[in-house]
């Protein structure tokens, strides 16, 4: 037990110095280069590795605009005993006056189904906390009581669960992101409820496939679909070209007529640097683009 909690520690220790120095890495928008790190999103991927890795990413979307959301995110995760992963989450997302700031702790567990197929399950606890400078905002109503005072930071609970079937070419996961509801609300003064409600869960679906030509060459199709019981459905397709395991080429396209491009570079050993660019390519009232850019350590056993 001493020797997994020093494991832990090292690791711990590891990726808040990894965090730190990454701090200025811009994060995903969910909706580009979802597959070259998948425990972003789904707390059960990290057993896709064997030891420690992680993932720091951001995003600046809708650039123009004032107030538009920008996302930062680092998620590292690594082995602490045969089969089960341990790590930690960190995502800022800010939007207008309003921010947010969650951490979690995912925990995964691996089983062996065949000599090529794994089963991986996974559930990562947190809090966020969340607040407002609406104080600050420009009112048609300066006597409006709600928009006139700062909502006060909140600590609520968060929890994610997920699933990966995966072998060395092909993964199907799916992900609950909020297994938690929570609302905060505003009835004289602001305050927060946290419920379990299955009818607000949103559904998360992964599907992709790497196909190997020869030694220099291979691609992948992949697609991420996004469900919720009350809002629409995305669904976005991947196409990535790897050419001789160092550089990749790729597109996204969405239902909702979102493109982007992307490309990914190996710049050292397991470490690869992406950026995407994405933008509407539909009838919409302003089209503004979305940067993106990622760095990842993908498992390499470095204790």
């Amino acid at each position: 037990m001493i020797r997994v909690w020093a494991h832990v520690f090292r690791s711990l220790s590891l990726a808040i110095f990894l965090l730190l120095s990454f701090k200025v890495v811009f994060a995903q928008t969910r909706l580009n280069q979802f597959a070259l790190y998948l425990p972003n999103e789904n707390p059960a991927a990290s057993a896709q590795y064997e030891s420690f890795n992680f993932g720091a990413s951001g995003t600046l979307q809708w650039v123009g605009l004032n107030g538009a959301p920008r996302n930062y995110t680092f998620c590292f995760n690594n082995s602490v005993k045969e089969n089960s992963y341990l790590g930690l989450r960190l995502n800022q997302f800010n939007v207008g006056l309003s921010s947010q700031t969650q951490l979690e702790v995912p925990f995964s567990q691996k089983f062996k189904l065949s000599e090529k197929l794994n089963l991986s399950l996974g559930l990562s606890p947190g809090f966020y906390f969340a607040g407002s400078r609406l104080s600050e905002a420009e009112l048609v109503d300066q006597g409006d009581v709600e928009f006139s005072a700062n909502q006060p930071l909140f600590a609520m609970p968060v929890a994610r669960f997920g699933g990966l079937l995966f072998t060395e070419q092909f993964f199907l996961g799916f992900t609950i992101p909020n297994l938690i509801y929570n609302k905060v609300f505003f009835d004289e003064t602001f305050s927060k409820a946290s419920l379990i409600q299955a009818d607000q869960w949103r559904y998360n679906f992964v599907v992709g496939r790497d196909f190997i030509i020869n030694k220099n060459f291979s691609f992948q199709l992949a697609n991420q679909t996004l469900l919720s019981t009350n809002a629409n459905w995305v669904t976005n397709g991947s196409l990535a070209l790897k050419f001789v395991d160092k550089i990749t080429i790729g597109a996204t396209y969405s239902n909702q007529a979102d493109f982007s491009g992307f490309l990914q570079a190996v710049t050292g050993p397991n470490l690869i640097f992406g950026y995407a660019y994405q933008t509407n390519v539909g009838n919409v009232l302003f089209n503004l683009p979305t940067h993106e850019v990622m760095l990842v350590f993908k498992g390499r056993n470095i204790f």
